[in-house]
């Protein structure tokens, strides 16, 4: 414990138990010029280097679930696109 009350484990910041705190953590990452939306695994590997709570994935799989820029990017699953067609060749 730091003199002003800080707790880290093993190098990383322990957050309180807060969800506004927790949700401010995420939202400053999400909206860091440095990040630029690398997925949500990269996000949290990243974030999980500095900080550290209980059940923090399960906080931060919610929070990807409600953010609207990565459900965006989320590519959907479908099916073949068919068979290619040869283009006509005008003469």
């Amino acid at each position: 414990m730091e003199e002003d009350g800080t707790i880290f484990l093993k190098g990383r910041l322990c957050v309180p138990q807060k969800a506004a705190v927790k949700m401010e953590i995420l939202r400053d990452a999400r909206r860091s010029t440095y990040i630029v939306h690398p997925g949500e695994t990269k996000m949290y590997q990243d974030l999980k280097q500095s900080f550290w709570w209980k059940w923090m994935w399960v906080d931060f799989a919610k929070y990807v679930a409600s953010c609207g820029i990565y459900q965006k990017g989320k590519t959907e699953d479908q099916g073949p696109a068919g068979l290619l067609k040869p283009l006509e060749i005008s003469m």
